[in-house]
């Protein structure tokens, strides 16, 4: 199970990415009685490693995604 979210500029830094993300491990692991729960981030995005790494997630590994012949590299972070 992966989460992920995209919020408008204008709401940046008023906690919903982290309210959000709290809740959706939440319902994963009591609800959904899953093990583990993954993101992934690009590196240069400050805010979502901080927020991944304050929600106490790891980095497991990393990955090259090729978006509009553009190469953007990406962290995993997990939960377990």
């Amino acid at each position: 199970m992966e989460i992920g979210y995209i919020f408008d500029d204008s709401v940046w830094g008023q906690g919903y990415a982290t309210e959000a993300a709290r809740a959706c491990v939440d319902l994963a692991f009591h609800e959904f009685g899953l093990e583990q729960v993954y993101a992934t981030n690009r590196p240069k995005n400050k805010a979502s490693v901080r927020l991944a790494e304050r929600l106490g997630m790891q980095k497991v590994g990393e990955y090259l995604k090729t978006y509009h012949d553009k190469e953007m590299p990406h962290d995993i972070y997990n939960w377990r």
